[in-house]
């Protein structure tokens, strides 16, 4: 039987016990709880950059990505997001291989990604998201390659720049997979062979009067293979310096064809169905009667052909031209409308032209009449353009 004088004892005894309990359970919590937190509030494994700039082998290990720099183990630099600044990537004078691939890039100054003198097969740029600024004009590059050959450019999607990707003095390379939207020139590709351009997606987006809008401009570069592309409200732009080895097959503008054929006689185009741009080099005898073309670059491009008759033929704004003609002969257009193009019919060395009886209206040039050509107007109406010649 326990006695009422014992009760404070006890009671002290209880206190002592919690006390010492309290004091345990604290000292395991200082020890686990920073254990813990370490674990759900890690830093990230590779620090973060305002902008990664490499100008060396050795700036690969000093940034600490992982990888050797090897075919089998190259330098990868991903997971990144950088916005507003100037260049975010900048590659140069290396012979690492590397892969840059899903980061996030938006800026509007300078070039987002920026790959110069690097060494032949070294470069992969994959799965990344390029945004520049919808309203500005010089927004520069998404993705310039300077004398880097061989690099391989796939999965991307680059939004909103002047040029979203431009090759210049870079053999080999590989544009694959991927989207161009909104750029002013979606894919430049300048003093460069072999380029390979298959099974991407350029989606245009009208800014005004641009003469160099196109989503594929080629400028003195041979053995393009251009497939399998598809272009919503734009197309091709290049001239006769770019025909060496050139294939063109399989691309579609508004679900349209593109029509690209060299050395041919008696052609006739009728059926409205089939193209939104046609481009010739070197045939005789070309017939186009009752065609219709909306949104493209340059709707029929020819170059060195002669005796070739448009007529009855509708051309809506075309973000280069509707006709473009060089060193051609023997012209005869009639009959046709031409509507807020930026040129509706452009002249380059073209001899023993007629132009007759046709509407321009809305355009910034009706016609724009360059070297050394020779052509006679006669009956043509000019409404509400910029400058009619």
């Amino acid at each position: 039987m326990i006695s009422e004088k014992n009760i404070p004892r006890d009671k002290s005894l209880t206190i002592i016990y919690v006390v010492f309990i309290i004091l345990i359970i604290g000292s395991l919590g200082m020890f686990f709880i920073p254990f813990f937190l370490s674990i759900l509030w890690q830093e990230p494994p590779f620090p973060h950059y305002l902008f990664i700039d490499i100008d060396s082998n050795d700036d690969f290990d000093n940034f600490g990505f992982p990888g050797s720099g090897t075919d089998v183990d190259p330098y990868i630099i991903e997971n990144y997001t950088f916005e507003d600044n100037l260049i975010s990537i900048t590659i140069s004078n290396v012979n690492n291989y590397f892969v840059i691939r899903n980061n996030i890039i938006s800026s509007d100054y300078q070039d987002s990604i920026l790959i110069s003198n690097v060494g032949e097969n070294r470069t992969k740029i994959l799965n990344n998201f390029i945004l520049g600024n919808a309203y500005r004009f010089n927004s520069y590059d998404g993705i310039r390659i300077i004398n880097s050959d061989g690099c391989l450019i796939a999965n991307n999607t680059i939004q909103n720049r002047d040029n979203g990707l431009r090759i210049l003095s870079s053999d080999n390379c590989h544009v694959l997979h991927n989207t161009f939207q909104y750029s002013f020139t979606n894919l430049k590709i300048a003093d460069s062979a072999n380029t390979t351009i298959d099974e991407n997606i350029f989606v245009f987006i009208e800014k005004g009067f641009n003469p160099q809008a196109a989503s594929i401009d080629l400028d003195n570069s041979v053995n393009s293979t251009i497939t399998n592309n598809s272009f919503k409200d734009n197309g091709l732009w290049f001239d006769s310096n770019c025909l060496s080895g050139l294939k063109i097959t399989n691309n579609s503008i508004n679900n349209k064809s593109i029509c690209f054929l060299t050395h041919q006689d008696g052609l006739i185009f009728n059926d409205t169905t089939l193209y939104d741009q046609i481009i010739l080099f070197n045939c005789s005898n070309v017939k186009f009667k009752g065609l219709s073309f909306t949104k493209t670059s340059v709707a029929i491009n020819l170059m060195h052909c002669s005796q070739v008759n448009i007529t009855d033929c509708e051309f809506v704004k075309n973000h280069y031209s509707g006709v473009y003609t060089s060193d051609c002969a023997d012209l005869f257009i009639n009959e046709s409308t031409f509507d807020s193009c930026y040129i509706g019919i452009r002249l380059y060395y073209s001899d023993s032209v007629l132009i007759q009886e046709n509407i321009f209206m809305n355009n910034f040039y009706g016609i724009f009449e360059g070297s050394f050509s020779n052509a006679t107007y006669i009956d043509n109406t000019f409404i509400n353009n910029s400058f009619d010649f």
